[in-house]
This record gives C-alpha cells, structure tokens and sequence, in this order.
C-alpha cells in the first residue's frame, strides 16, 4: 500500500500549480482574560493558495474550518487546547481528499507534506504550549486544511467571473452557530438550506461539466476519476467539515435520517440537483453561442487553420462532455467581421463587460459587473471582516514579528462600506511593527504611547467622529488602549519571565487592535467619499520595504514617488485639509519607514512643498498595471493576434 505522498504513477500529472497569490495574510489572535484559558479566537486573511493567480473556491466555506477550531479550543487552556487540534488533525486525515494526495502534482504533494509535518510536530509538544505558541498552531492547522485535495477548487481555470465568489456564507454558518449553541429553536428546512448553502454548489458543477484536461486544472489528482465520483467524495468532505464545527447540525435538520450516515450524501446530492442542472444548462448555452460565434468569425488567413480546429474542437468536447449535441463545422467560412478591439474600447461608462478568455473552458463567462460594483463589493465585505492582530516573541521576551488583517469598525455609523483612507492602511501596520519589533511588551507599549499621544496632538480640520451618544470615536478608543498598559503592569509584577510573556503578548494584541481602532477613528484618516480602489499601494510598500531592509536600495526619486505616493488626497479639495492631511502622512512614513525617508532626501520639507512633489494618484510607468492579453472580439488568446 502507496504511504500518502507517495507518488501515483498510474495517472500522468500536470505541472505544478502552487504559488502565493494577492491575499491577506493569515493571522490568528486569541483573547484571555486572565493569560490562561482561551476566551475566543479570531482568525483573518486566508491561507496560501494551493493554486497559481487565484486563491481558489472553498467547496466547504473556510468559516466552517475557522468554526471547527473555535469549537475545539475555546474555554479550554493553552496545552488542552494544542491538544484538541491534535484531534482536529486526526480527523482530517480521514477526509475523502486526504486519500488524492498521491495523486497531487509533486510541488503541491510536496507543500502539503512540509505542513502537515509542521503541524504534527507542534501538536507533539502540546504540553509545553502557551496562548501565543497556540495562535502559531491555528495558522499551521489552518495551512495545513487548505492545501488537503477537495478543500479548494480552481474555479478560475475555467471561469474567471464565477472565481473567488462567496455565497452568503455567514449568514449560512451563523444559523448553524445559533441552532449548536441553542440560541434559538431553528426549523429543520433552514437548517438544510444553511448546510446546503455552504457547499459551493457552482464550483462543483463546473467540475461535473469540464473536460478531462479541464477538470485536472480545476481539481489537480482528479484523473481517472469519474465526475459522479468526485461529486460524491466532495459531499462526503463537506458533511465531514460540517461535523466537525456543528456536530448537531444534521442531527436536527434530518432528525430520522442522521442515525444512518451512509445515507446522507445521497439526500444531499438530490438535493443539490436541481442547482446542478441549471448551472449546467448555463453552461451549455454559453457552450454553444461562443461555437456558433466563433463559426461565424472565423476565416482562413486571420488565423492558423490549426489553431482554428483545436479551439472548436476543445468547444465541441465541453458541449458533449455536458450531454449537449454541437453543430457541425461550416463547410464554407465566410467574412470574418471586424470588430474594434477591447483594449481601445471605452469601457469606463457601461454597466457590464464580458472579461477576456483565458482558454476554451472559459466559453461559460457571464458578464461581470463594472468596477465600481466590485468595489463596493469589496468594501461590504472588508467590513464584515475583523480587526485581528498576531504578535511573535521570542524566548527572551523580545517581539519578532507583527501580523495584522481586517479593519477596525467603520467611523460612518450605518453607512454602506467602510470609507477610503487617505494614507494607505498598510502605513499604520508598519508603523506600529516598526515600532515594536526588538522590543519586550512593556517597552513596545511605552513606545506605542507616544505614537499615540503625537497622533492626538495633531489638529484636523475635519469633523470628529461620534457615535449615537456624542462621544467622541477615537477617545473611546483611545482610552481603551491605555487601560491595557494596567493589565501588562499586573503581569509584569505577578508572573515569572517564563509566563510573563505569553501573557504580556495576548494583552499586547488586544491593545494594538484598540492602536489601531483609534487610528482609524481619528479626523481625515478615513473619509466616505474617499477613493476605495487603491493606487498600487502594494507595490510601493513592497519597494520601500525593500530599501528598509537593504536587500533591494532604490534611487531618491523612486522612494520619493512610492512615500508620497501611499497618500490618496482625491477626495479633498479644500487646500487647509490637503496640508493637514500631508503632515500627517510625512509623521506617519518617517515613523514607519525612517531609513527610506532619510535617504529619499525629503526630509525637513514642509507640506506645501511636499504637496507640489507629490504624484498623481494613478499608474504611471513606475508602477505599471498588470498587463491584459489583446484579443480581438471572441478570438482565443491562443491565437496569434
């Protein structure tokens, strides 16, 4: 018998698809009252992707791996608790997916292996654990869930518009929550709507209509497998996961039938079925206009004739993979039309665009919404996310590393979105890790006191904030961060060094996140008229870094553009605000990157004069953007244009 990673040779394999991709980073942070027992526990970000470029659909929500580890862990100790997730990972192990791993590309198989043994390793020593050792395990534990086959689907490889997508998971997961913990009596019918609605049913049903070849990049060690099934060892994951969070869920939502659990992948599949057929009948339409589209465009000499027959051919395989019947090929090809191409087309007043084609499996693309919906997106779901902050210290009590993800509460009480920052959000991170990093919690504190402290001092002309009562938001939250300097005082005095610092680091999160709720709470730092789309504030960020640490010097002028070039004024007009806002910004990135703004020679400059330095607040060619492929009309991108 083949040991999991070892590898199957029965199947050819693909070419290695893991690489990070764009995302938050995982960050994990427990709250504790008394530095002993596990209160909560937040998770934000996402763990890295097992794919190249998208981060993947979730065929169970994430929140339900998220809610397992809150069931095992909470009210428990720091070495119970290590070894609950112990368990966990016992459990996973007995997943439908664990059993694919030999059949994973090496490089995933290979990425795999390294997690789960990092994970096993920990849970080992699970005696020996404290709470800040015990937010490492979550990550690695939640690592570790990811890259196990069946967990994520590669929706885009085949649907760019349907990829990444969520389904109202929240809502879903926190009916199964209320119904677990008795909150409240739920009626059997919703339960099964919320169980149902956190399986990605979309995401499965491109795998039941997708092409061998396709089906391989949707789901890598899926060869050989027939779609039937798959359909079956992913429901079988999913009543795994589901268990494993909400224990009771099926119990009650199919009080007669949970008694036998071979039974309930059948009732889940029927139940699923419908959905299934419509997205297939979807597909299978979109399947056959780009055909006949493309046997109308088409014409000898714009073309290879080769390529031309591949590309109807792969469309004529989806259309019979789904059960439809294709045409037949023209016998005459007439004059092809010509159509301006995408890349000169105005696009920036329609309501929808039809993305362009990454190869023939993307032949069912929907129309996507414009980019102001999607920005509005993004932000309703940023708001929904919470402020969740890691700190790492070392043996001798000192703070290596900072890990923040999420936003702290909108200051615009029952406004849709959360606002756009005038200094980039990822400033005020550094600001505080640059702040902290080599120092013990009771020095980091003292030093995050007079950040805090000049930050107040600073007079805006803008409207405070205040909530329903007419207190001030950012006192509130203020006054909050100093009442934790008590609490790391009391365990400095209490406890010994071997205990005192994973006490001092729990209480140190919870004061940074009060840090940086008062941050975004103070005048200016956030307004809701801002611009919410960002200004390559990655990159710029990535390049300072890279000077902040001399792996990578850049010129003056580039480190100029990129510090400048974190402040977005586009929605301020009024001069007086303009040059408030600048001297703040020039405070906060010579705190945050103090060696790129002593060599970027801007230091001693005015904000007057650093308002005339600063660029305009789009892509330029220091920061280009990211490059689309030209196609002209419905061509395949793999056709020479």
């Amino acid at each position: 018998m083949k040991r999991p990673y070892e590898a199957d040779t029965s199947h050819s394999e693909v070419a290695a698809t893991t690489a990070d991709v764009a995302a938050e980073k995982l960050v994990a942070q427990i709250l504790s009252q008394d530095g002993l027992t596990v209160d909560d526990v937040a998770v934000g970000g996402r763990p890295r992707s097992p794919f190249t470029g998208t981060m993947g659909n979730h065929s169970t929500a994430f929140v339900v791996q998220v809610g397992a580890i809150r069931r095992a862990i909470i009210t428990k100790q720091a070495g119970d608790a290590a070894g609950a997730i112990g368990q966990l990972v016992a459990q996973v192990r007995e997943l439908p997916g664990y059993g694919l791993i030999r059949r994973l590309p090496e490089k995933q198989r290979e990425n795999l292996r390294v997690a789960e043994e990092r994970i096993v390793e920990k849970c080992a020593d699970a005696e020996q654990v404290g709470l800040l050792d015990l937010q490492d395990m979550i990550r690695d534990f939640l690592q570790f869930r990811e890259l196990v086959p069946l967990t994520v689907i590669n929706v885009r490889a085949v649907a760019q518009s349907d990829s990444g997508k969520g389904n109202a998971e929240g809502e879903h997961h926190e009916t199964l929550r209320r119904s677990e913990e008795n909150y409240e009596p739920i009626p059997p019918d919703n339960l099964k709507l919320a169980i149902i609605g956190l399986l990605d049913v979309k995401a499965l049903a491109y795998i039941l209509t997708a092409t061998p070849g396709n089906r391989e990049r949707i789901l890598p060690g899926s060869t050989g497998i027939r779609p039937e099934d798959l359909e079956l060892m992913i429901v079988q994951q999913h009543i795994c996961s589901v268990n494993m969070d909400c224990p009771n869920a099926f119990g009650k939502a199919w009080p007669g039938v949970a008694a036998t659990p071979e039974k309930l992948p059948e009732i889940i599949i029927r139940a699923i079925d419908p959905a299934i057929e419509e997205q297939r009948e979807k597909v299978l339409n979109a399947c056959l206009a780009r055909l006949a589209d493309w046997d109308r465009r088409a014409s000898p000499g714009f073309y290879e004739e080769r390529r031309s027959s591949a590309y109807r051919n792969e469309l004529v395989a989806q259309i019979e993979q789904i059960g439809g019947t294709p045409p037949s090929a023209p016998t005459g090809l007439g004059r092809r039309e010509v159509r301006k191409p995408e890349r000169f087309r105005e696009t920036h007043e329609q309501p929808t665009a039809k993305p362009a084609t990454k190869q023939p499996g993307h032949c069912n693309n929907l129309p996507v919404e414009s980019a102001p919906i999607r920005a509005k997106e993004q932000v309703e779901g940023r708001c929904r996310q919470r402020l969740t902050t890691q700190v790492r210290i070392d043996k001798s009590g000192r703070i290596i590393g900072l890990d923040s993800s999420g936003r702290s509460p909108s200051p615009f009480p029952g406004a849709i979105g959360m606002g756009g920052h005038t200094t980039a959000w990822i400033v005020y991170v550094d600001l505080v890790r640059t702040t902290i990093i080599s120092k013990t919690a009771q020095e980091a504190f003292t030093a995050l006191q007079r950040i805090a402290s000049a930050a107040d001092r600073q007079k805006m002309p803008f409207k405070r904030h205040v909530d329903a009562d007419g207190k001030d938001l950012a006192t509130i939250a203020l006054e909050q961060f100093v009442g934790h300097g008590s609490r790391l005082a009391e365990i400095g005095r209490k406890q010994p060094p071997e205990s005192r610092y994973q006490l001092e680091g729990i209480v140190l999160q919870e004061a940074i996140n009060s840090l940086f709720t008062f941050f975004n709470y103070l005048p200016g730092v956030t307004l809701q008229s801002g611009n919410i789309n960002g200004a390559s504030e990655g990159r710029k960020r990535k390049l300072l870094k890279g000077h902040e640490s001399a792996e990578n010097p850049r010129p003056k002028e580039l480190l100029q553009r990129s510090l400048l070039g974190l402040l977005d004024l586009r929605g301020v007009q009024q001069q007086e605000q303009r040059l408030a806002l600048m001297d703040r910004h020039r405070w906060a990135v010579e705190q945050a990157y103090p060696k790129c703004w002593q060599d970027s020679g801007m230091k001693g400059k005015n904000a007057s004069e650093l308002l005339k330095m600063s660029p305009e607040t789009k892509e330029d060619a220091t920061y280009p953007p990211l490059k689309k492929r030209r196609t002209m009309g419905n061509a395949p991108p793999s056709s020479p244009v």
